[in-house]
């Protein structure tokens, strides 16, 4: 077959293989796109029920009673993040953003949590300091993982 003949018999498909190739890349990079979309909207719901969280954990621990229904809702709550954590990509590979779950669990729930006996803390004890700090460990490895993902 000769050049000729070829980009005969090749010439009037290649606008056809054009648009497919080029409709096979955009579609691609949307699938990406929303992958990612999907992803940072989970990440940010994770760190707003992680503010929640430490918001109602703090105030309980600096609080002189103490409140089964609090409690239930503050174990409740730290379930609900890590259900929602399972969701993202990878996570159970994860060891760090697995440790800073944990980490905040601990502080959420350490101390004298469900004790009868519990004293009120105040927010400069080491304690709810301890919570705002494992805040912040997650968040920041929840960061660090969208980072890692689509910037690097």
């Amino acid at each position: 077959m000769t050049w000729d003949e070829l980009q005969l018999w090749v010439g009037p498909w290649l606008p056809v293989l054009a648009t497919v190739a080029g409709w096979a890349i955009v579609n691609h990079q949307n699938n990406k796109r929303e992958i990612r979309k999907e992803e940072r909207a989970l990440i940010d719901a994770a760190k707003k029920l992680a503010i929640e969280l430490a918001t109602k954990a703090r105030a309980y621990m600096c609080g002189a009673s103490r409140s089964e229904d609090t409690e239930a809702d503050i174990k409740s709550g730290l379930e609900q993040l890590e259900i929602e954590l399972t969701r993202l990509r990878g996570y159970s590979e994860n060891l760090a953003l697995i440790s800073a779950v944990a980490g905040f669990a601990d502080a959420a729930t350490g101390a004298d949590f469900e004790s009868a006996a519990r004293r009120a803390r105040l927010a400069s004890d080491p304690e709810p300091q301890a919570l705002v700090i494992a805040r912040n460990m997650l968040m920041m490895q929840l960061e660090a993982l969208f980072s890692a993902r689509y910037h690097g």
